[in-house]
């Protein structure tokens, strides 16, 4: 960041605490925790209605905003072909959307369609978006009015609408201004409209994946995976056709149905994971859990490359726990759920092992300028005698169990290895680098023999300018009206009253406009005058990292990594000085003890946790109770969850006092 601005870039950070990000800006931005999304849509409205810095011709070209909507805010569609429909400017009639000259699309009027009002869902959108003024914004997210006018101008200004570059001979939309939105926006109640706004805010000056824009992970891979287009025009990403990593895609909608699973994805029919719902189902008494559908209870709990025991809040997950018959833990160390678990099996460290495929690579590989690379971790060291892989460990189970057969063929299916000369036998057990390097030979042409012989961790290949920047080279259109969440809402309310879980599940977020709303601690409560945040650092990593000596040394260089920051003002308020034992109380009864570090750098109604400190275990020789826990102050609240999503409201509201 710092090099980027010594080129002559202009970075400001918007964040309640001056993090290291912010410390390398050229302006800092302290914002009232979980007000982001009312911020992004006050800059969507000035781009939009007041400055007109956004990209008209992406707009028509690239998203939905000409698609034309009716009084039931669905889509007019044509009665023959079913597609949504575009009022063409050049032929004065609505056509499909698939025969409509992007330059001729309609992004505003009201058109007499298939017997009804319709219009432009762009035209709504400007529309909605004018009560996110300045003036209205202000005060919920203590951002000066002329703060706000200056950022929002500066980003449209410097995002040069209509320029182009030319890169190896191949002419570019040029867009060198970017928003990045990080964790915090994504830790509140109504994280899903805070997110796509914000990222949302780079499809309004056209900067999706071109040069100076935003960058996200490889969408086109001309030998293996590309993105398609469904029959309304939206893109569909090669996750869902192609790499099934895990996340589902947010889009199309699933159909909602009764739950089956403790994540309840079922009844998150947009969401790209829903998995922090699944600790608060397992600590539910089984008559509560019924509610939701889920007549069963975990016999069996397999748990590696996490730490379970201290998700959301350790005291709560221990208990829950409890409730599981079979708890079986891959360890590396001994924490707070090895500690817990029936039986402790040990995985070999990262550096002790082979990882061909460590990570997803369509998630992984960056759009830009740069070579492919395809990553092999190999093993530094030797594990200890005994010491494996947890993956030829589930392996060799399967194969007691009598079940390998099964993980074979799904192996196939997901990695669309069938019908290839490396499709797996299916009584044959492989070890996992075997399992691995089928994967690699199909997807690349190379072996991990490749690897071995030429003692490197990557291979690499070149890109061609459509890899590079796919933007303007991938079908399909964006979403910045959301028809889709409203359009599935009948469905998702109906599965919610046959549950009779109204009175707990929500389904307010479902609209097609993205709209701000207030998290549950917007306003002090009862004494509880402060926010408690939760910011990362760049010493740890979860919480593992916690019971590394040389990881902790660095981090007691910093007070604002294992103490409490206070601002200033605050901390005058409270009678609190530097260096002072303090707790912090939650307003649902929990309290943490920390260290008090006086400074400047944090919005004055908040008091300051870094990652994941408070460590519990006591089999660590260090790191417990380096720091203050912040979830520990939460508890399991499905009232402060996001309903869409599953994230947890980061928005706590706390009380300080001397310890």
């Amino acid at each position: 960041m710092a090099d980027a601005r010594a080129r002559g870039a202009k970075v400001v950070v918007i964040d309640p605490m001056m993090t290291p990000a912010a410390a390398l800006a050229d302006e800092w931005i302290p914002i009232r925790p979980g007000t982001d999304l009312a911020l992004g849509l006050c800059f969507w409205n000035l781009l939009i209605n007041e400055f007109e810095l956004y990209d008209a011709d992406f707009m028509k070209a690239k998203t939905n905003g000409p698609y034309l909507v009716g009084p039931d805010e669905l889509y007019v569609r044509d009665p023959e072909t079913n597609k949504p429909l575009i009022w063409d400017t050049a032929a004065g009639k609505a056509r499909p959307f698939n025969e409509v000259a992007p330059a001729d699309s309609a992004l505003f009027g009201e058109y007499e369609v298939n017997g009804v009002k319709a219009r432009p869902a762009f035209s709504l959108l400007a529309e909605h978006l004018k009560q996110y003024s300045p003036e209205y914004v202000s005060p919920i997210t203590t951002v000066p009015v002329d703060t706000i006018r200056r950022v929002c101008r500066d980003f449209g200004e410097a995002a040069q609408v209509g320029s182009t570059i030319k890169i190896k001979g191949v002419e570019l939309p040029h867009r060198p201004a970017v928003c990045l939105s990080g964790r915090g926006p994504t830790a509140h109640r109504h994280s899903m409209h805070a997110v796509f706004c914000l990222e949302g805010l780079n499809a309004i000056i056209g900067n999706l994946n071109v040069p100076g824009g935003t960058l996200g992970f490889a969408p086109y891979y001309k030998k293996r995976w590309g993105v398609t287009e469904d029959a309304d025009g939206f893109a569909l990403s090669c996750n869902s056709t192609y790499f099934h990593f895990g996340a589902m895609d947010t889009y199309p909608a699933r159909e909602p149905k009764k739950p089956g699973w403790y994540t309840l994805l079922d009844l998150c029919p947009v969401a790209t994971y829903s998995d922090n719902f699944y600790p608060m189902m397992l600590a539910l008494p089984p008559e509560e859990r019924k509610k939701f559908g889920l007549d069963y209870d975990i016999d069996v709990f397999i748990a590696t490359h996490s730490n379970p025991a201290v998700y959301i809040s350790p005291h709560e997950m221990t208990e829950a726990l409890k409730n599981v018959k079979f708890f079986l833990y891959f360890a590396t160390e001994m924490n707070e759920s090895a500690e817990l678990a029936d039986v402790v099996l040990p995985n070999s460290h990262w550096t002790e092992r082979y990882d061909p495929i460590a990570n997803p690579p369509f998630k992984f590989e960056a759009v830009g300028d740069h070579e492919w690379y395809w990553f092999f971790r190999r093993p530094m060291i030797d594990p200890p005698p005994g010491v494996q892989h947890w993956c030829d460990t589930m392996i060799e189970l399967a194969d007691r169990a009598g079940f390998l057969p099964d993980v074979n063929m799904l192996y196939n299916i997901l990695n669309e290895l069938n019908d290839s000369p490396q499709q797996l036998e299916l009584d044959k057990r492989y070890s996992y680098v075997e399992m691995c390097d089928a994967v690699l030979q199909n997807r690349y042409g190379v072996s991990v023999d490749w690897y071995e012989k030429n003692q490197t961790q990557v291979f690499t290949e070149p890109k061609d300018i459509e890899e590079a920047f796919p933007g303007p080279f991938v079908p399909g259109r964006y979403h910045v009206y959301f028809e889709y969440w409203k359009r599935v809402k009948p469905d998702l309310d109906k599965v919610v009253a046959d549950l009779g879980i109204q009175d707990v599940w929500d389904t307010d977020g479902y609209t097609p406009l993205l709209t701000w709303k207030p998290c549950p601690a917007f306003e002090p409560k009862n004494g509880y005058d402060l926010f408690a945040i939760n910011y990362k650092v760049a010493c740890h990593t979860f919480s593992h990292s916690y019971t590394n000596p040389l990881e902790l040394e660095i981090g007691h260089t910093y007070p604002w990594i294992y103490r409490v920051p206070i601002h200033t003002s605050t901390a005058a308020k409270h009678g609190i000085k530097d260096g002072d034992k303090i707790w912090i109380e939650s307003e649902f009864g929990y309290r943490v003890e920390g260290t008090a570090h006086i400074t400047e750098g944090i919005h004055p109604e908040c008091v300051g946790t870094s990652g994941f400190g408070g460590r519990l275990t006591r089999g660590a020789k260090t790191g417990r109770k380096v720091s203050p826990n912040w979830n520990t102050l939460v508890g399991q609240r499905l009232d402060l969850m996001d309903k869409m999503n599953s994230s947890l409201d980061g928005c706590v509201r706390v009380k300080i006092y001397k310890a």
